[in-house]
C-alpha cells in the first residue's frame, strides 16, 4: 500500500500549493482592484481607468498586469483540474473501489503511480524534471500509459520533433476527437470521445494530440488505442516531422491512422504552423501560457 500513501502525501502537498497560489492571486488582485469571477476565472477591472493622456508605457503596463494575472489565474485552474484527478486516483486506491493494479495493466501503470510515470517520460525527452505548469502538461502528453479502462492498458504511441527553441512563444496544444459515442466503420463501429470542444481536455480524451512547445523547440504527436464496439483495442502509429523557413516560420506534417480502418487508409495533412515574428493563434498566451484548439 506504500503507492498510496505516498499518492496522499503528493495531494496534500498539491493542495497546500494550490490553496497558496490561490491565495496569492487574490491578493495581488486585490491590491491592484481587479476581479476575478469566480465562475468563469477570468480577471477584470470593475472600474478601468481613462487612459487619456496617458503614455504608451502605461498603458501597456496596465494591460501586462491584467494579462500577467490571467496567466496566473488559468495555470492556477489546470493545476487545480490535475489535482482533481489525482486526489480521485489516491481515494478509489484506497478505499478498493479500483485494484491497486487495474485488470489487464502492468504493475507500473496503476493510478496511484501516474505521476511517476509522467516525470519518467519527461525526463526522457526534457532530460529534467519537470517544474512549471506547462512541464507538466507535457509529462502528461509524454505519458503513453492508457488510464482508461477501456484501452486494456494498450498504450498510446508517441513520437517527437524538433525545431529551433522560440522562448517566449509558450505551448499550443492541438487534438482530434470524435464528437459521437460511436461511428461508423467496417465491420464494427469505433467507439468515439463523446465530447465536444474543451480547452481543458486531457491528451487521453482524444484520437490523436499534436502538442507544439516553442520554448524548447518540440513537436509532440500522440495517437491514442482505438477500441471498437466489440472490445477490440488497436493503435497506430503516428508521424511527425518540422521543418523550417528562413524567415523562421516553423511547418509541421504529421500523419495519423486508424488501425481499424479497412485497408489501412491514412490521414496525412501538411500545415503552417506560427510563424515567429506574426503569430496569428488567437487568444494565445505568451511565454509560459497554453494555447488548445
Amino acid at each position: 500500500m506504500w503507492q498510496v500513501a505516498a499518492a496522499a502525501r503528493d495531494c496534500y502537498d498539491e493542495a497546500v500549493t494550490l490553496s497558496t497560489s490561490a491565495k496569492n492571486i487574490q491578493a495581488d488582485a486585490d491590491h491592484e482592484g481587479f476581479d476575478i469571477d469566480p465562475l468563469s476565472g477570468t480577471v477584470s477591472d470593475p472600474h478601468p481607468p481613462d487612459m487619456r493622456g496617458w503614455e504608451e508605457e502605461d498603458r501597456s503596463a496596465y494591460y501586462k498586469e491584467l494579462k500577467d494575472l490571467q496567466r496566473r489565474v488559468n495555470d492556477v485552474v489546470a493545476s487545480a483540474d490535475r489535482f482533481d484527478e489525482d486526489l480521485a486516483a489516491a481515494i478509489n486506491a484506497a478505499d478498493g473501489s479500483i485494484p491497486l493494479t487495474p485488470q489487464g495493466e502492468r504493475a507500473n501503470v496503476n493510478l496511484a503511480d501516474r505521476r511517476a510515470n509522467e516525470v519518467a517520460a519527461f525526463q526522457q525527452t526534457y532530460h529534467r524534471n519537470p517544474t512549471s505548469p506547462n512541464d507538466w502538461r507535457m509529462a502528461e502528453l509524454l505519458d503513453p500509459h492508457s488510464y482508461s479502462a477501456k484501452n486494456k492498458g494498450l498504450n498510446s504511441e508517441i513520437k517527437v520533433a524538433r525545431f529551433t527553441p522560440q522562448p517566449g512563444r509558450g505551448l499550443v496544444a492541438m487534438n482530434a476527437f470524435i464528437p459521437r459515442s460511436e461511428v461508423l466503420n467496417v465491420p464494427h463501429y469505433d467507439l468515439g470521445d463523446n465530447r465536444g470542444f474543451d480547452p481543458r481536455a486531457t491528451p487521453e480524451s482524444s484520437r490523436a494530440n499534436i502538442w507544439i512547445d516553442y520554448d524548447h523547440g518540440l513537436i509532440v504527436a500522440r495517437q491514442n488505442p482505438s477500441v471498437s464496439t466489440k472490445g477490440e483495442v488497436k493503435v497506430g502509429k503516428p508521424d511527425v516531422s518540422a521543418s523550417e523557413g528562413a524567415d523562421g516560420q516553423v511547418n509541421i506534417k504529421y500523419k495519423f491512422a486508424n488501425p481499424f480502418a479497412p485497408g489501412g487508409d491514412v490521414w496525412e495533412m501538411s500545415v503552417p504552423v506560427w510563424c515567429v515574428k506574426q503569430c496569428t493563434a488567437p487568444s494565445r498566451y505568451p511565454g509560459k501560457g497554453l494555447h488548445r484548439r
